[in-house]
């Protein structure tokens, strides 16, 4: 690992632990994209970050991961919250800013799940991943890893959807079993 890498990692850290909002946080992941990569995919091949990802003119995501395998796409929608927040409250509810994250999602969800807006979807992220993408940075046309174009309608697109809240020191078992039961299903477009 290179001094600058393991700087930047150390910086991410720093940001992580000492951050009171999500922004600074955000800067550093867009910063250090392959982190956000190795956060979703296991795999490095084909693998797209793009940063404040707009859903129509209606909802933004912070991060989107954009990953390609055999014939498919994994499609991740990111929403930050503050490291320093915990998800739930003394009670163990959701908390408020949660409950908004959550919130977000659905209405993120419900804009994918629209049949007239697919098109539209899968246009805007493929040019995102060719103008935005904070990996590669090269303008290449995404493709997986039989060479078919992202927008190919051949291609499998699974949808997923994560907050990314609170530090795991938030979490007692009892909210650690709560917050593993928060998996929100993933939605197939073909």
């Amino acid at each position: 690992m290179t001094k600058l890498r393991q700087r930047r990692i150390q910086d991410l850290i720093q940001a992580v632990d000492s951050s009171s909002g999500e922004r600074e946080v955000h800067r550093h992941l867009e910063m250090n994209p392959w982190v956000v990569l190795r956060l979703f995919e296991t795999s490095y091949n084909n693998g797209y970050i793009i940063s404040h990802f707009s859903l129509g003119d209606e909802f933004e995501a912070d991060l989107v991961v954009l990953r390609g395998f055999s014939g498919g796409w994994n499609i991740h929608f990111v929403e930050l919250e503050p490291p320093s927040l915990s998800p739930f409250n003394k009670a163990g509810d959701y908390s408020p800013r949660l409950n908004h994250a959550v919130g977000q999602i659905r209405r993120w969800k419900l804009f994918v799940d629209q049949p007239n807006k697919e098109t539209y979807l899968i246009s805007q992220l493929a040019s995102a991943a060719k103008t935005k993408d904070l990996l590669w940075q090269n303008g290449r046309e995404p493709t997986c890893s039989v060479g078919w174009r992202f927008d190919d309608p051949r291609s499998m697109r699974l949808f997923h959807f994560h907050v990314l809240m609170g530090r795991r020191q938030h979490l007692d078992g009892t909210l650690m079993t709560r917050k593993a039961g928060l998996i929100i299903e993933t939605r197939i477009i073909e």
